[in-house]
């Protein structure tokens, strides 16, 4: 087992390490961007997150009268981006507050990885399937509504519908990649990668803003994340 921190908060690194023990179900990925936000925000304001999602699948079921996966998914676009708002914060990128989970369900604005946990949390209570797409440079979600139907949805963007080719021309235009290539450009993200990343995120930031002990605190995270 990693040592104990000496940088993090060690509530909040205690609930990442049990986190990652179940790390690919929903509660270990919830549960680590959780514990993330937990170093930087008082207890109290994470205690609600599950509760917040878990309303808004709740309003999504109200909603839906059938099984057909194509209702479910237009009901939870209407009450998380037609209703509620979940939008990408192109007025603030990089501010760190994107990447806090609880400030995200606060604000309804993040970036594309935290908008997209919000996604795949509240669609997946609802009875559809959805992965993380480790795009470089913009993160995406996939619904699979079938075995042999799919479809790329972009939560930055207010829930927009992608096609392919759509999606590698926005990621190659964030990344500068070649957009041939799309097993490369459109990967699926584990829970694992998917925490890692925000990680990351969380580590540029505040490495631009000069806060080392709050860097150190996320490379210890980091470092028991790989090492779990």
């Amino acid at each position: 087992m990693p040592p104990l921190p000496n940088f993090c908060n060690a509530e909040a690194y205690e609930q990442f390490l049990q986190c990652t023990e179940n790390i690919e179900s929903n509660d270990g990925l919830l549960g680590g961007a959780i514990a993330i936000s937990r170093h930087f925000l008082d207890s109290s304001r994470c205690e609600s997150v599950a509760w917040n999602l878990s309303s808004y699948s709740d309003q999504v079921l109200e909603r839906v009268s059938g099984r057909s996966n194509d209702a479910k998914l237009a009901h939870l676009h209407d009450v998380l981006f037609d209703e509620a708002g979940f939008a990408g914060n192109t007025a603030n990128y990089y501010s760190i507050e994107n990447s806090l989970l609880p400030v995200v369900l606060e604000s309804r604005v993040g970036i594309p990885i935290t908008l997209a946990l919000v996604y795949k949390i509240v669609a997946e209570e609802v009875g559809l399937q959805v992965e993380g797409i480790n795009s470089p440079g913009h993160f995406l979600a996939r619904v699979r509504l079938s075995d042999s139907d799919s479809m790329l949805v972009d939560p930055f963007q207010g829930g927009r519908i992608l096609t392919e080719s759509e999606a590698l021309e926005l990621v190659s235009g964030v990344s500068q990649h070649d957009p041939a290539d799309a097993k490369q450009l459109l990967p699926m993200c584990t829970h694992r990668q998917w925490l890692a990343r925000i990680l990351n995120n969380l580590h540029v930031v505040l490495l631009n803003e000069s806060r080392f002990d709050d860097v150190s605190a996320m490379r210890e995270l980091l470092v028991a994340l790989l090492e779990t």
